[in-house]
């Protein structure tokens, strides 16, 4: 069952300030600057993108002294303050230059200094609702047949990605403050991004899809395949790997190629495992359903056999000397040594879990449930997380960031600092 939420995005507005001057006399003292204009009312998802700021706030108008000459009054004005969550970029307008019986030019507007509504807070921010020790946001409220969360990516506090699958796809974007979601060039089930920086992103789906997010825009990549790809990774913009069904492609910078050798999943018509790049030889995939592991060398894909046949593998990360891969019924796998070892068996036939990321020790877990290891010990189930099936996930040096569907509340993204 899928419910939704509505998430609101959030505005912006700016600030500008204008200096201006006199005739017969020194000018007087600066004027006070203006305030900034409040922000506009947010677009909701699945209706439109965040609002834009209202007017600019207006200039000051304190009046300077009167001139020593008996001339008219000298005006001048400092610069606004930005407006709250204003961007408008360039100093204010500076006051009347000195001069003698004739006052200084005026000064130009080009807007206050950026606003920092979220600024310095971004770690922290929570646009929906704290759940403990977690910030969930919710998407697609009224949505009869809303779009399904299968990954995130992020570059930082102010740089997440979130896309989904089914019922044309979506791309969403966190900025520190606010969701926005990003118009795409068609309709695409998108199942996994992953970027090598914030202007350098690609996002992979139904039918043999790629798009690539350049800072601006969405755009398509010809891959020269049709079947679904389920998964992308990358160690650099010019080595990324996107693997589907029966197909494995690599991306040198120019081009998507298709890497031959890649073992062809026999049970669905949609990928359902994972694929790590830890280097351009050393890559490895989880195959999903039904069962096992791959790794390209550099020259060709080779099958790793699981302990226990016909128990699928969803999700795998590595670092190169160490590794995990999860997968039905919660079963867990530990690469050390160049062997992978058991960890956890299979406990039924249950999709269990569904992707794994470490970072400094850390080890995370979703799926069906969302757990934590930490420091090689036993893995535990994360307090405050509400009940759902969790795809994506993603860490980085300062947060954790799941995407999924919630029982009780539809789509959502959670994220919370480490």
């Amino acid at each position: 069952m899928r419910l939704g939420g509505r998430l609101a995005g959030t505005a912006l507005a700016a600030l500008w300030a204008v200096g201006c001057s006199s005739s017969n006399g020194a000018p007087g003292p600066a004027g006070t600057g203006g305030q900034g204009g409040a922000g506009g009312s947010a677009g909701a998802f699945g209706g439109g993108l965040a609002g834009g700021g209202s007017p600019a706030g207006t200039g000051g108008t304190t009046n300077g002294a009167p001139p020593a000459n008996g001339g008219s009054s000298a005006t001048g004005n400092l610069p606004g303050s930005a407006g709250t969550g204003g961007r408008a970029a360039g100093a204010g307008g500076s006051g009347p230059a000195p001069g003698g019986n004739t006052g200084g030019s005026s000064g130009t507007s080009t807007g206050g200094a950026p606003g920092s509504v979220c600024a310095g807070a971004a770690l922290t921010t929570c646009a929906g609702t704290m759940m403990g020790a977690w910030c969930v946001d919710t998407f697609f409220a009224g949505n009869p047949a809303p779009p399904s969360f299968t990954g995130v990516w992020s570059d930082g506090p102010t740089d997440v990605w979130a896309v989904a699958a089914d019922n044309g796809g979506a791309a969403l974007h966190w900025d520190g403050c606010a969701w926005t979601q990003s118009p795409l060039p068609s309709a695409a089930g998108l199942e996994d991004v992953w970027g090598a920086s914030s202007t350098d992103v690609w996002a992979v789906g139904f039918a043999g899809t790629a798009l690539h997010w350049d800072g601006s825009a969405w755009s398509a990549a010809a891959t020269g395949t049709t079947s679904p790809l389920g998964a992308v990774s990358g160690t650099s913009g010019s080595d990324v790997w996107a693997v589907g069904v029966g197909v494995s492609l690599h991306w040198d910078g120019t081009g998507w190629s298709i890497v031959p050798g890649f073992p062809a999943s026999t049970m669905f018509d949609r990928f359902d495992g994972d694929v790590w790049a830890v280097a351009p030889n050393d890559v490895w995939a989880a195959l999903g359903l039904p069962d096992g592991l791959a790794h390209f060398d550099g020259t060709s894909w080779t099958t790793t056999a699981t302990p226990f046949p016909g128990f699928g593998f969803f999700g795998i990360w590595t670092d190169g000397t160490t590794g995990w891969a999860v997968g039905e019924g919660q079963q867990i796998l530990q690469l050390g040594g160049g062997t992978w070892t058991q960890v956890q068996p299979p406990s039924g036939s249950a999709q269990g879990s569904l992707n794994v990321m470490s970072a400094g020790g850390d080890v995370w877990i979703a799926g069906q449930a969302v757990v934590e290891g930490q420091g090689g010990g036993a893995f535990q189930p994360a307090p405050d997380v509400p009940p759902g099936v969790y795809q994506g996930l993603w860490l980085t040096s300062s947060q954790i960031w799941i995407a999924g569907s919630s029982n009780d509340l539809g789509n959502v993204v959670l994220h919370r600092a480490r």
